[in-house]
């Protein structure tokens, strides 16, 4: 899987205009490599790639974990099928037609499909640019307390790993529905 940023877009987030150590560019490369599994995490996949799904049979609906851009297979028990239809927007694959629609054979369902976007939205790019600054920001902070006692020496204090703001950039995207 490619990242969601390059390290030329970290430098540019987090503001460096600097000649850049060889230290701070492994911290660089680390932040590059790490945002795109963070925010995949919160709205689901966003780099293009294929991906299978198996479940139990004998059901009506099989519901992806993911929302699918397209189905590229069904196979029931090691046999291709074509008698399932899918409805995309909601991540669903259906036995049968939608005129007839029945449960799924007992055994193994697997389902073969694409997620991702082809082209990242700019509300998740800058968000993964936003949360970069954050962490480097973090990164960057003393390991000392500026008043009082400093009971566990050697931590850096930080708030939650994802930020308000970055979830809120997110929430145009947001994840397909659940069940509670």
């Amino acid at each position: 899987m490619t990242n969601l940023l390059t390290s030329a877009e970290v430098v540019a987030a987090v503001g460096l205009t600097t000649a850049i150590s060889a230290r701070d560019q492994t911290l660089i490369d680390q932040i590059a490599a790490s945002i795109g599994p963070v925010i995949e995490g919160i709205i689901g996949p966003v780099q293009p790639r294929d991906e299978t799904y198996t479940a139990n049979g004998g059901v009506q609906a099989i519901t992806l974990p993911h929302r699918p851009n397209a189905i590229a297979s069904v196979t029931v028990n090691g046999t291709p099928s074509t008698q399932w239809y899918a409805v995309l927007d909601w991540g669903v694959v259906y036995c049968g037609s939608r005129l007839a629609p029945y449960p799924f054979p007992p055994g193994e369902v697997v389902i073969a499909y694409s997620v991702g976007y082809a082209t990242v939205p700019a509300n998740v790019v800058y968000a993964a640019m936003e949360q970069c600054r954050i962490w480097w920001q973090q990164g960057q902070q003393s390991l000392h307390v500026a008043y009082g006692y400093d009971e566990q020496p050697g931590t850096v204090p930080m708030g939650f790993a994802v930020s308000t703001r970055v979830r809120e950039l997110l929430a145009p995207k947001p994840a397909p529905p659940g069940f509670a």
